[in-house]
């Protein structure tokens, strides 16, 4: 049996959505797959390893040519949608730089601290160009972690924090693991913040009752405490629940949902590939739970 060619090339779209490993399998194909699946293969990256980065950066240059582009004037960088990026290097500045549609970012507090200090209108660095996040969309952030320190007092430049252009691209929010929460102190840099995901793993050092504090600033409208069920006993886990809870009765801005901090990446991409976002699944957990 012979599907239609139209079928057959709507599948291919839906699943390089989908799916990373299928996009680059359609690369290996033929050149009519590889020119459907180039865009997508670009659309969300995750890179782990330095040369990964390097490798990533040079892709995103203007005299860099793929094989069988989808058009004459193909330029990876502006497919560029997604990135995750564990390697911690200054190269990260060049590559958020490239991509004029980035929208969604997931990245170490060193990384995050390295594009601050490139946005600082106090950087005077030969390294490296700065760059101008104004001219990006909004932000949808993943910090994969967080100090119990300031993690702004680790980078070894003074007042990157202050008025700076990156932190105002954020409105979006989430932090994989998290010591205490007095290190949410740094989310004031965050003045555009209007969703925020704060884990709870750590009952020993980090108190719920500290978290409506976060609605001192004024942007925040939406609060979602991620309950890391991998982290935590199941009695812990239905405490935090129970909170929600209670916590709702006054503050109806306050969401819950569970979540295992080992799945992190792959909840990542499943989002930003279309899937349910942290937010809506939130609103359809605490529906569920805390109602």
């Amino acid at each position: 049996m012979d599907f239609p060619p139209e079928l057959i090339n709507e599948i291919f779209h839906y699943g390089c959505i989908l799916s990373t490993s299928f996009s680059l399998a359609l690369c290996q194909i033929s050149s009519w797959t590889r020119r459907l699946a180039l865009p997508y293969l670009y659309s969300t990256a995750v890179i782990k390893k330095h040369a990964n980065t390097r490798s990533l950066s040079l892709a995103l240059t203007p005299k860099f040519t793929p094989i069988c582009p989808p058009s004459p004037h193909f330029a990876p960088k502006d497919s560029v949608e997604s990135l995750w990026v564990e390697a911690v290097s200054n190269t990260i500045v060049t590559i958020f730089r490239s991509c004029p549609n980035i929208r969604n970012i997931a990245l170490p507090p060193d990384n995050v601290l390295w594009l601050a200090y490139a946005s600082s209108q106090g950087n005077q660095s030969y390294t490296f160009l700065p760059i101008n996040p104004s001219d990006k969309p909004n932000l949808h952030l993943l910090l994969t972690e967080a100090y119990d320190e300031s993690i702004l007092t680790q980078f070894p430049y003074a007042n990157i924090a202050l008025n700076n252009p990156f932190f105002d691209r954020i409105t979006h929010l989430r932090i994989g693991k998290l010591g205490r929460y007095s290190a949410l102190v740094d989310i004031a840099q965050y003045e555009n913040l209007t969703h925020i995901a704060i884990p709870y793993h750590l009952p020993q050092k980090q108190s719920l009752s500290d978290l409506p504090e976060l609605f001192t600033f004024p942007s925040v409208m939406l609060l979602v405490v991620v309950i890391l069920t991998d982290l935590l006993s199941a009695a812990k886990c239905e405490e935090a629940i129970a909170w929600v809870r209670n916590i709702r009765v006054s503050n109806p801005k306050v969401y819950a949902v569970t979540s295992q901090y080992h799945n992190l990446q792959a909840e990542w991409e499943e989002e930003v590939r279309r899937g349910v976002s942290i937010w809506d699944k939130a609103e359809r957990f605490t529906l569920a739970k805390c109602s």
